[in-house]
């Protein structure tokens, strides 16, 4: 995952208030049936931040989102950057399904910045369901 700090990277203390997921579909659907957990976990593994739904269908080519997740733990941005932190993407499919899809997710604090992350050409199906990437 790829990331951007704006407007530059928060100061030690900084606390996280919100986060927010979208998704692109490449060129495999999600059924309406699949459920998707996103969660931002700290340095030591707590939840900090979670959302968890079927949203419904994802067409081919479509974006949906953003989508917003629960704020668990304020967190400090220490607890998150260089490499600490992590998002995590889970899916329960109903059956079989296979998503492609690029996933972007917001991450804003208390001073006002924020940083993203994407990754393009992901994959989960009912063989693969779990996706980490580490917050950078």
């Amino acid at each position: 995952m790829a990331w951007n700090w704006t407007p530059g990277i928060p100061a030690d203390g900084v606390k996280l208030i919100s986060a927010t997921v979208g998704f692109r579909t490449n060129d495999e659907d999600k059924d309406n049936d699949t459920n998707v957990t996103v969660v931002v976990r700290n340095w030591d593994r707590t939840e900090v931040a979670r959302i968890s739904d079927c949203f419904g269908h994802f067409d081919d080519n479509h974006d949906n989102g953003p989508f917003a997740l629960f704020v668990l733990n304020q967190t400090t941005v220490e607890k998150l950057k260089s490499n600490r932190g992590e998002v995590a993407i889970h899916i329960d499919p109903n059956g079989h399904d296979t998503w492609r899809f690029n996933v972007h997710v917001e991450l804003r604090f208390s001073d006002g910045t924020a940083a993203t992350g994407d990754v393009n050409g992901a994959e989960l199906s009912q063989n693969y369901r779990d996706l980490v990437f580490p917050i950078a």
